[in-house]
């Protein structure tokens, strides 16, 4: 019950300062038994330690006022505490360190006095003596603890409080809340963890390309050091050091370890005083930095996109400790092996696996003689930075510039943080001055060169926006050159460059885009531009050097086959006329700015012939095949079904513009799915489509779905303009009239139901091919000969003509196609004359038959 001990320690402290609490109402029992506890001094200050240890920390510590402090656990929870208003005090402090100069801070205010001790000074980095918080004297003034002296020191601030948070000089993992007990006048205290718990260290390995080794448990450092012989003087300082000074590599070694939990951030382990000893305590070494260990690629083989914190590993900086003398140094034993220690904040002791070893070398570590580095002008650069790893090889440094040298590039040395910045294009030689650990100096002359080539950074050009419709005719566009101004080009561009001018780059605004339903699609070309310059009255000045210019503009020239009607960033780079290769100032001035391509509805339409349509619904009747073609298709030129001069010109039989599709039906057939002929030809951009006849599946008389796609100016990259329709092939003879018409001798249609032919034994009828109407869909007379038509046929159509007729075939004979309708001669002994049905068909190429009946009475 972690949150309950929480809340039991502020109620606690609450009892003994008459504070007033605002929390959460979980867990009421207890906190009411407790509060009975404290009230009637049963319970002490040592009782809400416990709670603590339970396993909470606090992640801040605000000020509320004057009067009190908020705590924020690490569960998310706050805690008010205000002070009391019996008293003369009932005030609440707040007292921390400087992160960077260690010096107390009381209530926000710097008092200069130095918490903790720096390298040769008393303390030597080491937390101070335990009981020495920060406390109020008995003149009532706050006494803090003194790194320079070694002593607790009474301050000149007047103490007015009766509550106060504090930092732990002798352990930098807890806040101490002190709260005046007004019973016993005596300050309580509650230490309150300000760090997560760490819970075990393991030293890893190197693999041989440097990264961490997960699977290894040890781990190699070596440090550098030497011994001055003599006074060392350097930077002007006579004895900067002193003989016998230890001379130490300011660098320290770098080993790698997994820290658990793992959701601990750098901050939290920073936090940790963690050390190095061997097995008997002993240590000669400390780890002086921790850092997240970072990688592009994860500790297992997976890629990371980017250089990413790997979870839980992180970067420990061995040095040497506060001290450690050349004696202890030379006398350690070069087998020994140390573990990674540390203290948490409820003050258990944490330990790793014995798996470092530590070499130390008595010498100076090669450094290079010139360092070279390239960078922008106008931009601050750490010098330390371009330096890099070298400066953890030295024991000291400094560098310096000559006067003429920065006035050359126009830069700004700061001494101090070791800074600089140039605001011109050129090169400029740094001094890297260093003491070695073998007590040598590098310095002046000898100091290494750090050699900066500030490289140009272009200025910026500002040019409008433009805009250009997609037509045939108008293929450019301008845009105004606001600036740099006309005589800033003319004096300073290269406009006589063999490359032109201006170097362009263009790509789509957002990147990639989807045309016609291609996805991902990049800029590859569609538009060239071009620097040009206009008189006073606007016309194009061939020689841009001219003085006649009065004005210079971006000149966009477009190719209506591959451009594509997106908004494009198109970026401008101006030559330099005086370039150095060296200090990449080709181009002076460079911007970006947007062309917008728009396609109007307008720019083409399908002109439907409009009697083939009903709505989007269209009918072709197509050429019907030779009798020797095989396979036996209707064929139709899908042209046909726009106007004259609409999407053909000329004598052209195809568009390379128009392309054609169709969706082919399906069906299931034995549980598989069978999917019909294609009618479309694989000739690229043709129009012409083969339908089977009828009695096949997606043959004639079966609708299909057909998209004719026009691409304007046969580009891919315009919206292409689309024409869905539903096309049925049909027969234009079975669409179209036939039937028999001829007449007897009072005008009347002879051979129907109502006005049958009559035949006897001794009489027959004769049929002529002339007696029929016959007419296509659209009107015009064929004959039976006609090459749409594959046969012609007399059907008994019914019983009694199966019985008692006797019909010949259609033959020519005197150049008439004629038939003869007979009795059957084994039909004998009629008694009531029968009505016979025949059907005259005629079976087409489509695949269709038309029929017209013709009825005969049969009279003896």
């Amino acid at each position: 019950m972690k949150r309950k001990f929480v809340k039991v320690m502020f109620l606690g402290a609450l009892a003994l300062s008459t504070v007033t609490y605002v929390g959460c109402k979980d867990y009421d029992d207890d906190i009411d038994n407790l509060q009975t506890q404290i009230d009637a001094n049963k319970a002490s200050i040592a009782k809400l330690q416990e709670f603590v240890d339970a396993g909470k920390w606090v992640t801040s510590v605000d000020p509320i006022g004057e009067d009190g402090f908020k705590i924020t656990f690490n569960d998310g929870k706050s805690y008010t505490i205000k002070s009391g208003k019996d008293g003369e005090q009932g005030k609440a402090a707040t007292i921390t360190t400087d992160p960077v100069t260690k010096n107390w801070i009381i209530n926000g205010t710097d008092i200069g006095i130095c918490a903790e001790g720096k390298n040769g000074d008393v303390g030597k980095g080491e937390p101070g003596p335990a009981g020495y918080a920060p406390q109020i004297s008995e003149n009532g003034f706050w006494i803090v603890w003194n790194a320079e002296t070694g002593k607790p020191e009474e301050t000149d601030i007047k103490a007015a409080a009766d509550m106060y948070i504090s930092e732990d000089p002798a352990n930098p993992l807890v806040w101490v809340l002190n709260v005046l007990n007004k019973e016993t006048k005596k300050w309580e205290k509650v230490s309150l963890p300000k760090s997560a718990r760490i819970t075990s260290l393991t030293v890893l390995g190197v693999k041989s390309d440097g990264s961490v080794d997960v699977a290894s448990a040890e781990a190699s450092a070596t440090l550098y050091y030497g011994v001055a012989g003599s006074d060392i003087k350097f930077n002007g300082i006579d004895k900067f050091k002193k003989k016998d000074d230890m001379l130490i590599a300011r660098g320290g070694s770098m080993i790698h370890a997994m820290i658990n939990p793992v959701n601990l951030s750098a901050a939290d382990i920073q936090a940790y005083k963690i050390g190095l000893t061997d097995s008997k305590g002993n240590t000669s070494f400390v780890v002086s930095n921790i850092a997240d260990n970072v990688s592009e690629k994860a500790l297992t083989r997976a890629d990371a996109p980017k250089a990413t914190a790997n979870k839980g590993v992180y970067d420990l900086t061995l040095d040497f400790a506060s001290g450690v003398t050349d004696k202890e140094l030379t006398a350690l034993d070069a087998s020994t092996v140390y573990a990674l220690t540390t203290k948490d904040a409820w003050n258990n002791d944490i330990i790793s696996q014995y798996g470092v070893k530590v070499e130390v070398k008595k010498e100076a570590q090669q450094l290079k003689a010139a360092y070279t580095s390239e960078k922008p002008i106008n931009e601050t650069y750490k010098l330390d930075e371009l330096i890099g790893d070298d400066l953890g090889k030295v024991v000291a440094y400094y560098y310096t510039v000559a006067d003429a040298d920065l006035k050359a590039v126009d830069a700004t040395f700061d001494k101090v943080n070791n800074t600089i910045k140039a605001n011109k294009a050129g090169t400029l030689d740094v001094k890297f001055n260093y003491l070695a650990t073998d007590g040598k100096t590098y310095e002046a002359d000898n100091a290494a060169t750090l050699t900066i080539t500030f490289t140009y950074v272009t200025e910026k050009a500002e040019i409008n926006d433009m805009t250009w419709v997609v037509n045939a005719k108008t293929l450019t566009a301008t845009s105004d050159i606001v600036g740099p101004s006309v005589d800033v080009i003319r004096d300073n561009v290269d406009l006589t460059a063999a490359a032109g001018p201006i170097d362009t780059k263009l790509v789509y605004t957002d990147g990639k885009v989807t045309i016609n339903g291609k996805k991902d699609l990049e800029y590859e070309n569609g538009i060239t531009l071009a620097l040009k310059g206009l008189n006073a009255k606007g016309k194009e000045v061939a020689d841009l050097t001219s003085k006649d210019i009065t004005k210079y503009v971006i000149k966009a020239t477009f190719d209506k086959a591959t451009v594509a009607a997106v908004p494009h960033n198109a970026t401008v780079k101006f030559r330099n006329a005086k370039a150095t290769p060296a200090l990449k100032n080709e181009f002076l001035y460079e911007t970006t700015f947007k062309i917008i391509v728009q396609q109007n509805n307008d720019l083409f339409s399908f002109k439907r012939a409009s009697s083939y349509f009903d709505g989007d619904k269209a009918t072709a009747y197509g050429k019907v095949y030779d009798k020797d073609t095989d396979p036996k298709v209707i064929s139709y030129d899908l042209y046909s079904l726009y106007q004259v001069g609409s999407i053909l010109e000329g004598e052209n039989t195809t568009n390379d513009f128009v392309t054609f599709s169709e969706v082919r039906p399906t069906k299931k057939v034995d549980g598989k799915e069978v999917i019909a002929d294609k009618w479309l030809s694989d000739v690229a951009h043709s129009g012409v489509i083969n339908v089977k006849p009828f009695d096949a599946f997606g043959g004639v008389y079966t609708e299909r779905d057909i998209t004719v796609t026009y691409a304007p100016f046969g580009n891919p990259r315009l919206n292409a303009i689309v024409d869905k329709i539903q096309l049925t092939v049909k027969s234009e003879i079975f669409e179209g009239e036939f039937a028999y018409a001829k007449l007897d001798k009072n005008k009347k249609v002879i051979g129907t139901k109502d006005n049958p032919f009559e035949v006897d034994g001794g009489t027959s009828v004769t049929i002529l091919e002339s007696e029929f109407t016959k007419k296509l869909v659209y009107g015009t007379s064929y004959d039976f000969s006609d090459e749409r038509i594959t046969k012609v046929e007399i059907e008994l159509a019914d019983d009694n003509a199966k019985t008692y007729l006797q019909p010949t075939e259609f033959k020519v004979a005197n150049k008439v196609n004629a038939a003869t309708i007979s009795k059957n001669a084994s039909a004998t002994g009629i008694q009531t004359p029968p009505v016979c049905e025949l059907k005259v068909k005629i079976t087409d190429k489509w695949g269709k038959v038309t029929s017209a009946p013709i009825y005969v009475k049969v009279t003896k």
